[in-house]
């Protein structure tokens, strides 16, 4: 027996030893490797300058503007070491201590790092590794084209010291940044666009920081907000940072459905002006041991660290850049990569038509029906045109409580052949039908059953508030969005309809965990495989910019930022980006407007008007889910839409494919857009005419020039 306990003892020892010489070899290979001094780079007329120490670089271009990565002087504002070293070094790493739960953020060189740089042809690869937290990885830049490309892959990262974890990196993150009240701007892809004006003082105490394609809530499980008034999702992975003639207009290329996007001006964190993407690889998350309803919880998160790779390609722009320089810069760099295609222009105007709801009566459930497909008919024919028709509530029993399922059709509303009918009555006509669907969701649980519901992480059902309706909906698996449309598929063809409409689908990106688990790159791929397939043309509200080169049509389309404190101006980039390619179509104009400036707006946005209709009076949705339709009656709003139609359409009509190339504000409230085909439209959002290069343009007016 003494001698069993002997062996085992042993045996225990000499692992032991066997791990600490591991560890003290990887340690000792790395120092024994490590480099110093400088790296240089020149070719095709720019040299670059990269201190082999902490990564940073200085970048001249052909013209000898000079793009610094970090810290320019060490007498900028009395930085403390753990801010001068953040500015200056490539990578701020984030990581948590398992011994007290904190989490920290620390740059490189203050983590006793060593550094081993090797000089490639047009850039360099560091293998970089940090003793203090144990955890390594290979950093790579290409410095040729015109632009920085910067990159770390998953399989490099490495973590050896069991006291630690990583859980986010800041790559480049003052890259182009600017001091104290410079002027210039940041620009972040909040809803249409935002502009955060450095050069002016702030009233906002935080930093603007979101997350690329929304929170994942199958991490953090609470109830996602899709209304009118949530803020908006960041559905394009870039950001630029301009000043002093010069500009970096970032591309998260790859890992962008675990980043963030960061940006801060002076004096909220430091006296710096910086954006920069956080790359997240593990995230905190509640557990429930009891039920989500007493609160009995715990925080925890993720162990297993998300497997990806970091791409960004920072564009570097000079002179007077403008957030259309920019925009330019990413149509072509989405077109280069087939992620954005050009699509017809067929239809200037949307309608989307409530057919019938579900309201419960005395005796039970009754159908109200709201409209007919031959009303459809007449009005489309009133209206003339090309239209593009989109009808919901079409189900049996109305549109509330039947999603994810959305046939036979409502024989009050004129069933099968009504719709067949419908839809041949529109092809003739220079108009289209198509079907709003919504696989995603499942309003009041409805038709899904709880196997078939999507669970996060902490085994909680991911909740939805509907966008109009502000009703509670469940987030289906994909597994069962793919398989309901499978089931549905034949029945367009049946009824000779050969568009949907793809309600909130493509416009979230959650993870799973219900029999297997599902990371947001599966569920992205998926989603990209689903569109591409449909056979459909496909119109999808606020799509990812994953699916641009599968949308066919683009609605509900942002006309304004979130209106974060920290953000000065709303602009059109996503419009920028997208004119000439996409026809883009607004949110229902008579829920949504609030005046005159909403129609100079879809002029100036290049976005055709959309309209929610119903020709039955809405007061007799009265009690219903869809009772926020408080002005849907066609009778009501005809000249409204004769009017906003005429107006927006005679402009608009003669831009039609053709894509934005340059912006610029005249004078206050007054901006004049170029278009490819040598077209320019003026709009006047002002109160006063305004006149220049000959031209007049009248008080809150449009006009072609």
């Amino acid at each position: 027996m003494k001698k069993l306990w002997c062996v085992l003892i042993i045996t225990v020892l000499v692992a032991v030893v066997c791990a600490a010489a591991s560890g003290f070899a990887h340690a000792e290979r790395s120092r024994l490797n490590g480099t110093g001094g400088s790296t240089v780079l020149e070719a095709d007329g720019y040299s670059v300058v990269v201190d082999n120490s902490n990564l940073n670089f200085v970048y001249t271009d052909k013209s000898g503007k000079v793009f610094y990565s970090g810290r320019r002087v060490s007498e900028d504002d009395g930085l403390n070491n753990i801010w001068g070293s953040k500015v200056t070094d490539a990578v701020s790493v984030g990581y948590r201590n398992l011994k007290n739960g904190s989490v920290s953020e620390r740059a490189m060189t203050s983590l006793d790092s060593e550094i081993v740089v090797e000089k490639q042809t047009s850039g360099f690869s560091a293998r970089v590794e940090l003793y203090d937290i144990g955890i390594g990885f290979t950093l790579e830049v290409d410095f040729g084209g015109g632009c920085v490309r910067v990159g770390i892959k998953g399989d490099s990262i490495e973590e050896w010291e069991d006291g630690y974890r990583l859980m986010y990196m800041n790559v480049y993150p003052f890259l182009n940044a600017s001091f104290s009240d410079t002027d210039g701007y940041i620009f972040v892809p909040d809803g249409s666009g935002a502009i955060i004006d450095t050069g002016k003082a702030t009233d906002a105490a935080a930093r603007f920081s979101q997350r690329v394609y929304g929170s994942d809530a199958g991490v953090n499980a609470y109830t996602l907000n899709s209304g009118m008034y949530a803020a908006e999702t960041l559905s394009l992975p870039i950001f630029g940072i301009a000043a002093e003639d010069k500009a970096v207009f970032t591309v998260i290329d790859s890992g962008a459905e675990y980043a963030s996007i960061n940006a801060s001006v002076h004096p909220i964190t430091i006296d710096y002006n910086y954006v920069c993407a956080s790359f997240i690889y593990r995230e905190e998350y509640t557990k429930y041991y009891e039920s989500s309803v007493t609160g009995k919880s715990y925080v925890s998160y993720n162990e297993q660290r998300y497997n990806y790779d970091v791409g960004m390609t920072m564009y570097l722009l000079t002179g007077e850049v403008g957030t259309d320089d920019m925009a330019t810069t990413y149509r072509e760099h989405l077109s280069n990569r087939q992620m954005l295609q050009r699509k017809a222009f067929d239809f200037d105007l949307r309608l989307r038509f409530l057919m019938a709801e579900n309201k419960s009566g005395l005796f039970g459930n009754q159908t109200v029906t709201m409209t007919t497909a031959a009303q459809v008919e007449e009005i489309v024919a009133q209206i003339g045109g090309a239209t593009l028709v989109s009808v919901y509530g079409y189900t049996k029993g109305g549109v509330s409580g039947s999603y994810p399922s959305h046939f036979p059709f409502e024989s009050n509303t004129g069933g099968k052949s009504g719709y067949k009918s419908l839809s041949t009555f529109l092809s003739t006509s220079s108009s289209a039908l198509s079907l709003t669907t919504d696989y995603a969701l499942s309003v009041d649980g409805g038709n899904l059953p709880k196997k078939y519901r999507s669970m996060s992480i902490a085994e909680q059902y991911i909740r939805v508030l509907e966008r109009d309706t502000r009703a509670q909906a469940y987030l289906s698996t994909f597994g069962r969005v793919e398989s309901s449309f499978a089931d549905e598929r034949e029945y367009f063809d049946d009824c000779g309809i050969d568009a949907a409409d793809f309600d909130y689908l493509g416009s979230y990106l959650s993870s799973e965990y219900v029999n297997e688990v599902y990371t947001r790159t599966q569920l992205k791929q998926r989603q990209q495989a689903f569109f591409a397939n449909t056979g459909l043309t496909n119109y999808v509200e606020k799509p990812f910019d994953y699916l641009l080169a599968y949308t066919d049509g683009y609605y509900n389309t942002p006309m304004n930022n979130s209106l974060y404190v920290i953000e000065t101006e709303s602009v059109p980039f996503l419009q920028m980006t997208l004119s000439g390619y996409l026809p883009m179509y607004s949110a229902p104009f008579n829920l949504y407007s609030s005046g005159r400036s909403d129609v100079l707006r879809l002029i100036d946005y290049n976005v055709y008007p959309s309209f929610t209709l119903t020709a039955e009076d809405s007061i007799e949705l009265y009690g219903t889910q869809s009772s926020y339709l408080f002005s849907s009656k066609y009778e009501l709003l005809a000249q409204t839409i004769d009017e906003v139609y005429a107006e927006v359409g005679a402009i608009l009509n003669r831009v039609k494919g053709a894509y934005v190339i340059d912006r610029t504000e005249i004078c206050e409230g007054v901006f004049v857009t170029s278009y490819s085909n040598g077209v320019c439209i003026a709009v006047n959002y002002s109160n006063n005419t305004v006149s220049f290069d000959q031209t007049s343009v009248g008080a809150q007016s449009a006009v072609l020039l």
